[in-house]
Order: C-alpha cells, then sequence, then structure tokens
C-alpha cells in the first residue's frame, strides 16, 4: 500500500474566520448606525478577544495527521509536545465517522479509530470526506500485506 497521511481540513477555521469578520463588521455598521458622531474603535478589542481561541485550534490542527503504511497506523498530535501512537493495522476493529450538523454543511467530520488490546480510541477531528477515509482505513486493516493495493483515490 502507498503511505498515505490524513490531516484535518481547514475549512472550520476558515469559516470561524468568517463568521467573526462579519460579526465584527456587523457590530460596526450597527453602531455607526445608532451613534454616528463617534468613532467604534473600542470594538476591535471584543473582535481580538473573539480571535484568540482560534489561534489555538490552529496550533492543534497544525500538529495532529494519521499516517496510513503498509502495516502500521501512526497517529501523531501536537506541536510543542509531540504525541505518537503507531497501531498494528491488523487490530483495528472500529472506524467511526461523526459529523455534526455544521460539518455536514462543509462535507467534514471526526474520525474515531478503536484497536484491540488498547484503551482508549484515536480521534482525527474535521477530515474532509470522513467516510471515504473510514472505508480506506478499513480496507487497509481487512487487507493481506502481501497483495498490492491501488492507491485511494481522494
Amino acid at each position: 500500500m502507498q503511505r498515505m497521511t490524513i490531516r484535518p481540513s481547514a475549512k472550520m477555521i476558515t469559516l470561524s474566520y468568517v463568521v467573526i469578520i462579519l460579526i465584527v463588521i456587523a457590530c460596526v455598521g450597527l453602531y455607526y448606525a445608532l451613534f454616528p458622531e463617534q468613532s467604534p474603535l473600542w470594538l476591535i478589542a471584543p473582535a481580538l478577544l473573539l480571535i484568540l481561541p482560534l489561534r489555538a485550534t490552529i496550533i492543534r490542527h497544525l500538529g495532529a495527521r494519521i499516517t496510513l503504511d503498509d502495516d502500521r497506523l501512526i497517529y501523531e498530535a501536537g506541536v510543542m509536545t509531540k504525541t505518537t501512537r503507531t497501531l498494528d493495522l491488523k487490530k483495528v476493529q472500529d472506524v467511526r465517522v461523526t459529523q455534526r450538523f455544521g460539518q455536514r454543511i462543509i462535507q467534514t467530520g471526526d474520525i474515531n479509530v478503536e484497536n484491540a488490546g488498547e484503551t482508549g480510541t484515536l480521534l482525527l477531528q474535521n477530515v474532509d470526506n470522513p467516510q471515504k477515509i473510514a472505508h480506506i482505513i478499513l480496507d487497509a486493516a481487512r487487507h493481506d500485506p502481501g497483495i498490492p493495493v491501488p492507491p485511494p483515490v481522494l
């Protein structure tokens, strides 16, 4: 099997920034409509406070990935502190996809990989085409390593 790396999508982060920008524009417009003689410079501070939590999400986003190799699944998370888990593909029991309403609209979802003999699951959030990725992981887990597998089409 060809090595494949799965990363979270940036769609949710982009959508969050767009919503924040629209909120700030609406607040400034409303302020100008109610108080046309005053300057709304103080409205920039709440906008900055809305952006701060997104920075942590971006940092988590940059550090998370799953690498699918011939006979193993490698999960890496973190930027400053790196956590790596390597799972034998033969022991993968279940791959669950969870999609909240907003994720369904932008075609992303969360992938949970359950492993035999291990406690806990691996979670990769906001992945593009999660159903297709889940099928690829399960097919790789069920596949005999001696038989070549064609590369997945995403």
